[in-house]
């Protein structure tokens, strides 16, 4: 976050209403950091950029020192706070280096036996210079730490790699989506495939090679949600409205499901406060009609494939289907950007608690009392078509 006049008038004092002043966190973080040029660790994942695209850095992330490996579930279940995240995430180096996303040899060796281990495993790293203190995030990807180039690495174990993997990663005629379809069935989470699928060890033998993390993550987002929606299109339409309500780290999700054919659509309302919000309410849209869409949610971003996945998810699993208007509101507690997992969990949160209305009036009053949106400006309120006059 850049400081600006009001942060320096301010000096940490909550003026703008943040619950936790984000500049003195991220100084705080920064105090705790103490990279070292040498050190022993564990792998806790890695970490593929975008910059300089087909020639990237790619790297494993590791603690200083061995620690317990966290993710998202862990947080979720443990209730951590942004701080505890950003504090563990900012801890991981980024042992790098620049490589050929086609090159099989050498250092992404190293990157794809992390990625398909189900085990931390011990490393010891050797860098050329003592990383940088450094806390890098974005809205895509989550935080980590300081990054420097690695001069010596050497792992000390084998990886274990779960049968479900090991059997996909050696299937070289078994196209990428189909691989992480079959993941997902054998009860890997997103996160475990998007990460195989970032170190280039899923698809086709010609066509492997290294993903962008942040494009990993969209691509296994998008891939499952896909594969949910072809199932739930044979579903019975419900012939109810069902309000889903919840929040989690000052995302707050309010989801609308209406009885008509599969589609969907995503309104972000960023609120004064939140993290990269201005001083009034912002709103983005994206939507997707029953036959889809083909190209990218630019408006919304990686949190729109991050959204559908787990409702497309819940109504494949519950044998419905619906049209699911998605209302998230971006509030000023959310004031550290964290990456879409936030996105992905927040709306599982929120498919827990519900209530079900028989008319769209019922329905749209509670809504827009949650929300303070007018659901007149939603694209598919406005559509205004029945499912006869649409589909048939």
């Amino acid at each position: 976050m850049k400081i600006g006049f009001d942060c320096v008038k301010c000096k940490g004092r909550l003026k703008c209403g943040l619950p936790r002043c984000p500049v003195l966190a991220k100084l705080d973080i920064k105090k705790s950091l103490k990279p070292k040029k040498e050190f022993k660790s564990e792998t806790a994942g890695v970490f593929i950029g975008w910059h300089g695209y087909p020639k990237v850095y790619a790297g494993l992330l590791s603690p200083h020192e061995s620690t317990t490996n966290k993710g998202p579930r862990e947080w979720v279940n443990n209730k951590s706070s942004i701080i505890d995240v950003m504090t563990y995430r900012s801890s991981l180096v980024n042992s790098r280096n620049k490589v050929k996303i086609k090159e099989v040899k050498g250092f992404n060796e190293y990157v794809q036996s992390s990625a398909l281990s189900s085990k931390p495993l011990s490393i010891d790293v050797s860098l050329k210079k003592a990383p940088k203190i450094l806390v890098n995030y974005n809205i895509h990807s989550q935080p980590y730490g300081p990054a420097a180039e690695v001069k010596e690495l050497r792992v000390n174990d084998h990886p274990r790699i779960k049968k479900a993997v090991q059997k996909v990663h050696y299937d070289t005629d078994l196209k990428a989506g189909e691989a992480m379809i079959i993941l997902k069935q054998k009860e890997l989470e997103e996160y475990e495939i998007s990460s195989i699928l970032s170190a280039g060890t899923l698809g086709v033998d010609k066509n492997r090679k290294l993903v962008p993390t942040r494009w990993s993550i969209t691509a296994t987002d998008d891939t499952l949600g896909k594969n949910y929606i072809k199932k739930l299109k044979n579903n019975e339409v419900i012939d109810y409205y069902q309000v889903f309500h919840g929040k989690y780290f000052g995302n707050i999700f309010t989801i609308l499901l209406m009885p008509r054919f599969w589609s969907y659509e995503l309104i972000e309302m960023w609120m004064p406060g939140a993290v990269f919000s201005s001083n009034e309410t912002q709103v983005m849209t994206d939507y997707e009609q029953f036959n889809g869409r083909k190209k990218y949610a630019e408006n919304t971003g990686g949190g729109y494939y991050a959204s559908r996945l787990p409702i497309t998810e819940w109504l494949a699993s519950n044998n419905l289907q619906a049209s699911a208007l998605v209302i998230r509101q971006i509030t000023k507690d959310y004031y550290m950007p964290l990456g879409v997992w936030v996105v992905r969990e927040a709306v599982r949160k929120a498919l827990q608690n519900s209530k079900k209305f028989n008319n769209y009036e019922q329905a749209r009053t509670y809504t827009e009392r949650l929300t303070g949106f007018d659901l007149r400006k939603s694209k598919l309120i406005r559509e205004k078509q029945t499912i006869l006059q649409k589909f048939i």
